[in-house]
C-alpha cells in the first residue's frame, strides 16, 4: 500500500487502521475526520508527507510512532492533546512547533534530528521523558505550563532554553544530561523545581519569592544560583538543602557582594562579573542588571 484517498463523509480512522504499512508515503487527512485512534499510522517507515485537519483535537498514543522517513507535520491549532509516545522514533522530525494543550509522556523520544522545539504560552503540559534522548535538539522555547520528569533528559546538544512567564514548574532531571545547556533564567511564574532539574553551571532566578524546591536544583556544589538583589537570605531560608555543606556556597546574591562589579565582556551579549571571591558569575545581558539591583560598574 503506497497511497490512501479518503471520502469526504469518512468521520474516524480506527486503531491500527494503516499500523506498519512500510510502503504509505503520503496521507492527507480530510475535514470531516475528528478522530484517529491511537497506533493508526505506526511503524510507516516510508511516510513522509502528512496533512492534518482542524477538526482533529488529539493525536492519540504512538499514532505515528516510528514513522522514520517523516520530516514535518504541522499540529493544528484544535489540538488538545498530544499522546503518549504520538511521535516516538520519528527520526527524521528536525522541528515542532505547538501551541496549546497537554503533550504526553515520551511523545517525541528518540526523535534524533529534531533541533528545534516551539511551545506556546496554551501548552499546559509536557509529559514526562516527552523529548528524551532529542540528540539534535539545540534550542527550546517554552511558553508556559509545567515540565514534568526527565522531560529533555538527554537532549546532549542542547544549549538554548528560554522559559517564558506562564512556565509555572520544572520536575526532577527535566534537564539532565543537557551538558552544553551552561545558563539558564528562571521567570518568577515557577512555583517548583524538582531535584537535580539542570548540569547548567548557572541558574539565574528572576522571581524575588524562591520556588518549592525540597532537593537541589543542580547537579553539583560547584554550579551556582543567582538570585534577585536583596533575596539571598530568603532563598536560603526556603531551601532546606542549601545548609548542607557541599551546597553552603551556591546561592548567590549580587547585594551580598562588593557595590562595584567589574564587568567581563565575554562576546555575543554574554557578560559575566566578579565576585567578592574573585570568581566569575553569569550575566545573560545588560538588561538583567535592572534586576539585580542598581550597582556600579567599571
Amino acid at each position: 500500500l503506497q497511497s490512501v484517498s479518503f471520502g469526504n463523509a469518512l468521520q474516524e480512522i480506527g486503531y491500527w487502521a494503516f499500523g506498519l504499512c512500510p510502503n504509505l508515503d503520503s496521507v492527507v487527512v480530510p475535514a470531516s475526520v475528528t478522530t484517529i485512534l491511537g497506533n493508526a499510522f505506526e511503524g510507516c517507515s516510508n511516510l513522509s508527507y502528512v496533512v492534518l485537519p482542524n477538526t482533529i483535537s488529539r493525536i492519540e498514543d504512538r499514532t505515528f510512532a516510528g514513522c522514520s522517513s517523516l520530516p514535518s507535520i504541522a499540529i493544528p491549532e484544535n489540538v488538545s492533546y498530544i499522546g503518549g509516545s504520538a511521535f516516538e522514533e520519528c527520526t527524521s522530525l528536525t522541528s515542532i512547533s505547538i501551541d496549546t494543550g497537554s503533550i504526553g509522556g515520551f511523545a517525541f523520544k528518540n526523535c534524533t534530528s529534531l533541533s528545534s522545539v516551539i511551545l506556546g504560552s496554551g501548552v499546559t503540559t509536557i509529559g514526562g521523558s516527552a523529548f528524551f534522548g532529542c540528540s539534535a535538539l539545540q534550542s527550546v522555547i517554552i511558553g508556559g505550563g509545567s515540565i514534568l520528569a526527565n522531560a529533555f533528559c538527554g537532549c546532549s546538544s542542547i544549549t538554548s532554553v528560554t522559559f517564558e512567564s506562564g512556565v509555572t514548574s520544572i520536575g526532577d532531571y527535566a534537564f539532565s544530561d543537557c551538558e552544553l545547556l551552561t545558563s539558564v533564567i528562571i521567570p518568577g511564574s515557577v512555583t517548583y523545581m524538582g531535584q537535580y532539574a539542570f548540569v547548567a553551571d548557572t541558574v539565574m532566578m528572576q522571581g524575588s519569592t524562591p520556588p518549592s524546591a525540597p532537593s537541589p536544583i543542580i547537579s553539583s556544589e560547584n554550579h551556582v544560583v543567582i538570585v534577585p538583589c536583596g533575596t539571598g537570605t530568603t532563598y536560603r531560608n526556603a531551601w532546606s538543602w542549601t545548609s548542607w555543606y557541599s551546597y553552603s556556597n551556591i546561592v548567590k546574591d549580587p547585594c551580598e557582594t562588593s557595590n562595584t562589579l567589574t564587568l567581563i565582556n565575554n562576546g555575543g551579549g554574554y557578560f559575566t562579573y566578579l565576585d567578592n571571591d574573585n570568581n566569575q558569575q553569569f550575566i545573560a545581558d545588560t538588561t538583567t542588571m535592572e534586576f539585580l539591583g542598581t550597582m556600579n560598574r567599571t
